[in-house]
């Protein structure tokens, strides 16, 4: 049975009626339906039963389009008022666009607000992707955003965004590549469909959690940066997504056992010994790395091996006992 289309309530002032109708056709043309009193309210009809007990009742997003004049208006008022309740109950998520320069009214100031003057068709893509990712297991009609086919649901304390972003990139990681593939903002979009925005967000969440390592450059407006380069935690993190089989505990001791056990070897001698593919010891070695747990050397042509040398130490050895 087909869930119904999430629905978005535009409030707005009258005097930024032509800038509610473009928004309305972006919106509509990403797949969402949209209350606009233009279209919905009729000669004859109740304002207040049409606006408060359809409009408002059913919407959830509540798009407020802010203004000097709609800051002003009454209306808008009222109706921010009714979307606010209906936001503390958890039903409607309260977005505020700014249209023109003005004071944003107090109620509004926590939340996280658009500003139009950066184009309506990139307001359109972010709210399109509050409105799909609500409640993903809900399910849409209709043909939804490509972000939404390629959402990835939360894992490790991301946020949807970064899961997504992150499960594209876990899989273009192979275990018989190395290096890891680098990939810029246009590529990332090119995978997920998210607009830069929330891509930059995700990426700076994804990099915040030891996951990307990020390179900048000139030139990326307007993506914050240059490239995103997986590492073994995003491996680690999304196992099940790349390309080849892991165990991230299991392929951990393993690995260290046998540099134990050989004091010192480098890639070869662990692929030898354990029958792992290149990468699959890289994400081991650069995990006991980063913990303390190994040492290792590093010099020039070890591909495909990211390391030279993994030497034994005192930590290693208590980590395997333990």
């Amino acid at each position: 049975m087909n869930q119904p289309r999430p629905t978005c309530f535009i409030s707005y002032s009258h005097s930024d009626r032509a800038h509610a109708e473009r928004l309305t056709s972006a919106l509509q043309q990403r797949g969402l339906d949209v209350w606009i009193d233009a279209l919905q309210i009729l000669p004859g009809d109740s304002l207040v039963e049409k606006i408060f007990e359809e409009g408002l009742k059913n919407c959830s997003l509540f798009l407020v389009l802010l203004s000097p004049r709609s800051v002003q208006s009454a209306w808008v008022r009222h109706e921010l008022d009714v979307a606010v309740i209906n936001r503390l109950k958890r039903v409607t998520r309260v977005i505020p666009l700014v249209v023109e320069k003005c004071e944003i009214p107090v109620t509004l100031r926590a939340l996280r607000w658009l500003d139009m003057s950066d184009g309506v068709a990139r307001a359109a893509d972010l709210i399109a992707a509050a409105a799909f990712q609500k409640k993903p297991e809900s399910g849409t009609v209709g043909d939804p955003p490509k972000f939404v086919k390629h959402a990835i649901q939360p894992r490790a304390g991301l946020s949807q965004e970064a899961a997504t972003v992150g499960g594209f990139l876990a899989k273009n990681i192979s275990t018989k590549e190395f290096p890891s593939e680098f990939f810029d903002g246009e590529k990332i979009q090119e995978g997920t469909g998210l607009p830069p925005e929330m891509i930059n967000d995700a990426v700076d969440e994804l990099s915040a959690n030891g996951l990307v390592r990020l390179h900048h450059h000139l030139g990326t407006v307007p993506y914050e940066f240059g490239w995103a380069e997986p590492t073994y935690a995003l491996a680690y993190t999304f196992p099940d997504l790349i390309d080849g089989h892991i165990d991230p505990t299991n392929d951990v001791r393993q690995v260290a056992a046998t540099v134990a056990s050989l004091k010192e070897a480098d890639g070869d001698a662990l692929a030898e010994a354990l029958n792992f593919e290149p990468n699959r010891i890289n994400f081991a070695i650069e995990y006991l790395r980063d913990y303390g747990l190994i040492e290792t050397q590093n010099f020039i042509g070890t591909a495909p091996y990211s390391f030279g040398h993994a030497m034994a130490t005192r930590a290693t050895r208590q980590y395997v006992h333990e």
